[in-house]
């Protein structure tokens, strides 16, 4: 069956009402395959398509390429009608592993660098980008796949193809080029880092990236590139927002934006024909390094660096740049990755780089909810309510949600309202946040809310995973935390202490830990550890002199006394440990 998902400005529309398919395997046919598209949406329909990277050599004889016998060179779907969804199709099958099998070993590609290195160090080219394949093990059908990555990795520039004989699945973030009007923008994406899992962290390194030299003269090349191609098929071509930093759930990801006014009279061949394949996936100068692709990459690309269309009816399109790409055949699954080599590149960085780039295929479900709790009293009011909103909404932009924490707040001056009407001096209020950004609040009358002499245990049954970067967000990802709280009321416990992998404290199952150690120092574990940076931690650490580091078992054993604390309980002394 033949059918297709697309985004277009944020909507993901459907469709298997196909009118009319058409798929080119000549490259002396892509221009009548092109303008016949064109045709198409003249017409009043929506197409919906994808040019590969070999399509590149219809365009200039000279753009090199390494033939392709698995994939067409370009096809279109002409649909009848398409739908707009109001939500993504929930998958049929649960999410399984993807296993990634480069299929070049590390030497060999290390080897291809250095060469290109060379050809940079000689001054045939400033920058190329050099790809490999990997076969994957895909255990969901495509369609299915695709609708939970979209889900789990949402980015703007995503489509699915359909056919009988192979799936397109394309979780691009990265535009080609737009056409609004008269106007033409591309946005060339260079310069990659790694997501943290602690919010300041990953702040400073997106900060990081967009002053990163390396990452600076990529997206200057390509940027200077694409305004080169612009200029001849646009008026007043203009760069703007350069070094543009943008969060992805696996990876920040820099940009640049070209934009310029179409002169009068341009076909999409024209378009195509200035500016086809995108600078970004191939170097500059654009041809001298396509010449170097095809003597040091090993395989073609197909789809991978090419691009998906979709042509609106009201002359309007977008094309994507087909980058976190996946072909699916008969016989094999294919995903492209690769990264721009400049002067400075090192071949081990480049080689994490591109493996980096292929982590989407795992990344796992966002959880369903954000969270924070803290107490309401007649005298107090909200306990610490700034700190609490700051950080959760620190969580929302860590989780690429929205938060309208002014609304928020003005929703809980209502409750406090209430509140200060009822007969209660204490209430625990809770604010979650849903996936859509939608907040809840309750609260819940609280006769005695403060804890004292507390009888705990060490909690043995399984750890906190220090690695695991949802530690540091207060979710609903928290298995480990609600069976230890179920374990302390099984055993008519307060509360319980929970270890990482290496045996360190870290915090109880809704709490956290102070200890004053055999020499009088008040110490609380390091962030590192993997806890929560919770915020009568952060308030102890501000008004108190207090020492981060690693706690043991032993530094337990040994403290003079061993507090724990939250902000609906404020802290409370450990009478007994178990």
């Amino acid at each position: 069956m033949t059918k297709a998902y697309f985004l277009n400005k944020g909507k993901l529309f459907y469709s298997d009402k196909i009118r009319e398919i058409h798929s080119c395997k000549d490259v002396n046919q892509i221009e009548p395959f092109i303008n016949k598209a064109e045709e198409s949406v003249q017409n009043g329909f929506h197409t919906l398509g994808f040019l590969s990277y070999e399509a590149s050599l219809a365009f200039d004889e000279k753009h090199k390429i390494i033939e392709n016998k698995q994939l067409p060179l370009a096809m279109a779907l002409v649909f009848d009608s398409i739908q707009e969804l109001e939500e993504s199709p929930s998958p049929k099958q649960t999410l399984n592993k993807v296993s990634v099998s480069p299929l070049i070993d590390k030497e060999e590609y290390c080897d291809a660098i250095e060469r290109a290195l060379d050809y940079i160090k000689n001054g045939d080219i400033y920058q190329v980008n050099y790809t490999f394949r990997c076969e994957l093990g895909l255990n969901n059908s495509p369609e299915d796949f695709f609708l939970h990555l979209i889900k789990n990795h949402p980015v703007p520039y995503a489509a699915y193809i359909e056919t009988d004989e192979y799936q397109v699945i394309s979780l691009s973030p990265e535009l080609f080029l737009s056409r609004r009007d008269n106007t033409l923008t591309t946005k060339p994406m260079k310069g990659t880092s790694k997501r943290a899992g602690r919010w300041d962290q990953d702040e400073q390194r997106r900060k990081d990236l967009s002053v990163c030299p390396k990452g600076r003269a990529e997206n200057i090349m390509i940027v200077d590139l694409m305004r080169n191609d612009l200029s001849r098929i646009c008026n007043k071509v203009t760069s703007k927002d350069l070094f543009t930093v943008t969060r992805y759930p696996s990876l920040h990801q820099m940009t640049g934006t070209v934009q310029g006014e179409l002169k009068a009279d341009l076909s999409l061949h024209n378009i195509l024909d200035a500016t086809y394949p995108p600078g970004s996936i191939t170097g500059a100068p654009k041809i001298r390094a396509m010449e170097i692709i095809e003597e040091l990459e090993s395989s073609p690309r197909g789809v991978y660096t090419g691009s998906i269309f979709h042509l609106n009816p009201n002359g309007d399109f977008d094309f994507n740049v087909c980058i976190r790409t996946i072909e699916c055949h008969k016989e094999q699954t294919l995903l492209g990755i690769g990264s721009g080599i400049v002067a400075d590149s090192g071949s081990g960085p480049e080689w994490d780089e591109c493996l980096l780039k292929s982590s989407f295929l795992n990344f796992p479900p966002p959880p369903s909810e954000v969270f924070t709790s803290f107490l309401w009293s007649r005298t107090e009011g909200f306990n610490h309510l700034d700190k609490h909103l700051n950080r959760i909404d620190q969580s929302c932009q860590w989780l690429l949600r929205p938060f309208d924490a002014q609304a928020c707040r003005e929703s809980l001056s209502k409750l406090k309202q209430r509140l200060e009407e009822e007969k209660f001096d204490y209430a625990k209020v809770r604010i979650s946040i849903d996936f859509d950004g939608q907040y809840t609040i309750n609260h819940q009358d609280l006769a005695n809310p403060f804890w004292k002499d507390l009888k705990v245990a060490i909690y043995t049954e399984s750890h906190i995973n220090s690695k695991d970067p949802y530690t540091y967000h207060k979710t609903d990802r928290r298995d480990i935390y609600n069976k230890a709280f179920d374990y302390a009321k099984q055993n008519n416990l307060d509360e319980v202490i929970i270890l990482n992998e290496q045996g360190h404290v870290c915090e109880g199952s809704i709490s956290a830990i102070m200890i004053i150690d055999k020499d009088g120092h008040k110490v609380v574990p390091r962030l590192k550890s993997g806890i929560l940076p919770s915020i009568s931690r952060q308030v102890l650490i501000e008004n108190e002199d207090i020492i981060q580091r690693t706690i043991t078992i032993e530094d337990l054993q040994n403290a003079q006394s061993v507090a724990l604390g939250n902000s609906v309980r404020n802290w409370g002394t450990v009478k007994t440990i178990q």
